[in-house]
């Protein structure tokens, strides 16, 4: 009996709300089984009453809203986003800039274990020898 008139109630006020319609509608139900509890059954017109306490509770819940942090879903958090220093390629360009090893040295990493191509391969087309010597070609 009293389902329309809390369906009603919870439509009404989901409609201004601007986040899940279902917390309010848990709101309206809150309020509807809180006034059940303590309601004089003896007084007339019963089921406005508790519709009423419903739809307070369920206003109230529309009002604080506003000042209500968002919600988020479980797993999502706010949070620093990843320094990006451990990429290889930036730990090579420290390590050119700090003098640990040479430019050259760097490419040559950089080259056959990052992009997975020979040392043959780098040491041609950088006219060296695979031993490091270079090669001159006239």
């Amino acid at each position: 009996m009293a389902l329309p008139a809390l369906a009603g109630a919870a439509r009404q006020l989901a409609q201004r709300f601007p986040g899940d319609p279902f917390d309010i509608h848990a709101e309206v139900l809150s309020g509807f089984l809180d006034a059940l509890v303590t309601i004089d059954v003896v007084r007339p017109r019963v089921l406005p009453r508790l519709r009423w306490a419903a739809y307070r509770q369920g206003f109230a819940a529309l009002m604080e809203a506003p000042d209500a942090p968002t919600p988020a879903a479980p797993g999502y958090r706010s949070a620093a986003p990843r320094q990006p220093w451990g990429h290889p390629d930036l730990v090579l360009a420290r390590a050119v800039r700090e003098s640990v090893v040479t430019r050259t040295e760097a490419d040559l990493i950089g080259v056959t274990r990052l992009d997975e191509s020979s040392v043959a391969d780098w040491a041609a087309h950088h006219q060296i020898s695979s031993n490091g010597q270079e090669l001159w070609v006239s």
